[in-house]
Formats: structure tokens, sequence, C-alpha cells
């Protein structure tokens, strides 16, 4: 089709373009325009506005990246939205079954009714089960969770019990605010979910025309999700985390560099730990740590200072006139290795910090049975061993048993930091990994909180 394409209200270029899904390929026969176009080759997170000139249809769309594609320009899409030629919104709102596992409203309406709550209309009308609140920026936006509404689309209607995430803005908004509130939505089911691997049903944008909200357009995200959701049993659970739900918002608009990496793509992958998953649990608990004791980034023992110094000055005095290249490299080696020193013991400190501060949030779990909290040290040590032996090539890249035990406190513990800095009680926490890693009944936990 022909079209219209803005670079970041830079400059428009009028060219044919082949969409596809998440890619757009651009053909350029003018040569001005094509020299304007290699500032964007091989560039990497810009946005584009495409204007269809027959329908006047808005495409506008987030570059992950762009490379050449025979003699055209290739542009891959993170996401995108189709606009109704309107280029702000006031509202936007999500529908997911990732969602709805997560909300859980059988158990939700379950205890509704032990409350005497009944006979709610849920075929017609939707019913608003939480509001909150967070700021994006200067923005505050306004959010609610509704669960109905079976027959909406009429005879169209999936018949489910779909459940809607909806966000209205304080004020109109350009779409780049559109993304910044997916990509919360996607940390924050990520993270409910925990699993990396998650998917939305429908993303709708809403304006306001004459006082009365209408539909604009919907938003698109290049992410795939191959994991069939089977049931509610390994997830945080609405029930659980409700009373926090704005704080986990407010924390992940805040955390510009939050770490996800880590996660399971899918359920199946929750106990399987490799090599790589284990240094990415590893990072994420160093990462949340890190947040949650500001004053230890970048701390040096001063104890080990002097020690150093001592050492480092020995191999100055060593004369390596006469050795050869493979000695004088040795050298250079152990004064990299003892400038390294207090890294691995700082390590091991913040592992014994965090379980002796996390402890009750732990408790209940398999692998907690198998620590010694008498001897903590030893197991932080195991833990670290683990990634030196790794790093060294003296590993076989299979993990035994009790090494996965390990490695799992530490994931209990990385999302229990999380937890914390959300605003979580140590008693709450317990019951979420209880819930989130070991499939607990929410009914048998709601009854225990």
């Amino acid at each position: 089709m022909k079209a219209k394409i803005n670079f970041e209200d830079k400059f428009n270029i009028t060219s044919h373009i082949v969409f596809d899904k998440f890619r757009i390929t651009v053909s350029i026969d003018n040569e001005t325009d094509r020299k304007y176009m290699r500032q964007y080759i091989f560039k990497y997170n810009f946005n584009i506005t495409i204007i269809e000139e027959v329908t006047s249809e808005i495409i506008y769309a987030n570059v992950k990246y762009s490379h050449y594609c025979n003699n055209d320009i290739e542009f891959i899409l993170k996401y995108y939205i189709r606009s109704y030629g309107i280029k702000n919104f006031k509202e936007i709102s999500f529908e997911s079954n990732y969602l709805t596992d997560y909300i859980s409203p059988i158990d939700y309406f379950w205890f509704n009714k032990r409350k005497g709550i009944q006979n709610q209309d849920l075929l017609y009308k939707s019913i608003d089960i939480l509001d909150f609140n967070f700021y994006l920026e200067d923005i505050r936006i306004k959010s609610s969770i509704s669960v109905g509404n079976i027959l909406k689309d009429g005879i169209r209607s999936d018949l489910k019990l779909n459940t809607i995430l909806n966000f209205q803005l304080n004020k109109i908004s350009n779409l780049d605010i559109s993304f910044q509130i997916f990509d919360i939505v996607l940390k924050f089911l990520q993270m409910m979910s925990y699993r990396k691997n998650v998917s939305f049903n429908k993303i709708i944008l809403k304006g306001i025309d004459d006082n009365e909200k209408n539909k604009i357009g919907y938003l698109y995200a290049n992410i795939e999700s191959n994991d069939v959701i089977s049931s509610s049993s390994y997830n945080a659970s609405f029930l659980l985390t409700n009373n926090h739900i704005s704080d986990i918002f407010q924390t992940l608009v805040d955390d510009k560099c939050f770490y996800v990496k880590h996660l399971p793509n899918k359920y199946d992958d929750l106990f399987d730990i490799d090599v790589i998953r284990y240094f990415l649990i590893f990072s994420a608990f160093e990462s949340e740590y890190n947040k949650i004791y500001d004053n230890t980034k970048n701390h040096k023992d001063s104890s080990l200072k002097g020690i150093k110094k001592i050492l480092l000055n020995k191999i100055n005095e060593i004369n390596c006139d006469y050795f050869n290249e493979n000695e004088k490299k040795c050298l250079l080696d152990a004064k990299s290795v003892i400038g390294n020193i207090g890294k691995r013991v700082k390590t091991i400190e913040k592992i014994i910090n965090s379980l002796q501060k996390y402890k009750k949030c732990i408790e209940g779990t398999l692998e907690y049975k198998y620590l010694d909290y008498d001897d903590l040290f030893s197991y932080a040590k195991k833990v670290c061993d683990i990634r030196n032996d790794i790093v060294h090539e003296n590993y076989d890249t299979q993990f035994d048993q009790f090494q996965i035990f390990d490695i799992k406190i530490l994931e209990y513990l990385t999302y229990a930091m999380f937890l914390s800095r959300c605003k979580f009680n140590d008693n709450e926490i317990n019951h979420i990994i209880k819930k989130v890693f070991w499939g607990y009944s929410v009914s048998y936990l709601m009854i225990k909180k």
C-alpha cells in the first residue's frame, strides 16, 4: 500500500510499504528520501507514524530495530497501534487469559458467597472488583479491574467470564504513554503469573468525543506465548495481593531497570534450572538486593583494603625481567584476582543478610527444611562456588537435586525482596511464595491468613 511515513516528527516520506504482522518493508525510489532514511538503519527503539493514503488509517509504531532487506528497508516492530485517525487517547483497557487466571473469578465469587454476597448479574453487566491509582510521570492514572459481561458481544461472545484491566488518564495524552502503560502491565502480569511468556487477547484505546467515550484503535504487541493455562494454581493470586496492587504498579513505574529475565518462560520450566537460568537468578538477586540496601552498593570493605595492598606490593617487588610470556601473564592474572578480593565475600554477606531478614518468608517450602540456619555461611558459599566452578569450566553443566534446592532458595529470596519493596509483610510474602512455587490452595491460604 502507498503511505506517508513520519520519523520521530522530523521528516516525512511517501513510499510503498508492505505490512506483515510486526514487519514493515519500505520501498524507496527517491534518492533524497533514501539519504534521510540511512540514519535509521540499524537504529534501535524509535517511533514512526504511518498514514495510509486511501483510508487515512494511522499506524503508530515503536521500532525494535531496522535493517536492509535487499534494496528496501525493513522495520521490526516492538508494538504498534492501529488508530482511526486520532493521535491522542484517555483510556486503555486490557483483556488477557493470564489476567483472568491471576484474578480467578471462581475463587473471588466463592469468597463473596461465603460473605453472603449473591445474585450478581454477570451476563450483561460487569462488576468492578478493585479500584486503585498510581502515577506515571505527572499523570494520575485511575485504574480498575472488572469481571463479567459474558454476553457483551451478543452471539459473537466467547461465553467466558472475562476480566478487564482498565486505565483512565487524568488528561488526554499522546500514544507514547500507551506503550509505557503496556510495558508496566506486561511486567505486572509476568511477576504475578511468575513466567515470561504472557499474552493479551485485546488491548483497546479510547478517547473522548462530545463527552462520550469512543474506541479509537487497538494496540498490538510483538510477544508470543505458547503456554496453555490449565489452572490458576501457580500464580500470586489476586485474593492474596489485592491490598497492594497499587504499590506493585507504582514500584514497576518507578523502577526503570526492572529485571524479569530470570523468570521461567512457562510453568513447566519453573523447576527446570540450567546454567543460564542460574546466572539470571543470581543477577536478579543482586539487582533486588541493591535496590533495598542502597548503602551496600559499591561498598568497599576497608578491612580488606590493607590485605590487598600488601599482596599487590609483594607481587610488584618480583623481578620479572627474565620471565617468559606465560609467567608474565600469570602475574597479571594474580593481580587481577587480588584486585577482586572482597567481591565474593560481599556476595556471601548479601546472601546471609537476606536469609536472616526474610527467614519467615520462605518457611514452609521444601528447600527450607534442608537449610541449616546455624550455618548460613556454608549455604551462601555453596551457591557462590557453583558460579566460580562454571566460570572456570570446572563443571559438567548438570545440577544435582541439592544444588537445585540451593538455587531455588535464592530465587525465593529474590521474589521476597520484590514483594517487600511493594510493601507486603512477611506473612503475606510467605503465603504468596507457597502459592506461586508450590501451588497451595488459595482457600487454605486465605483461611490461614
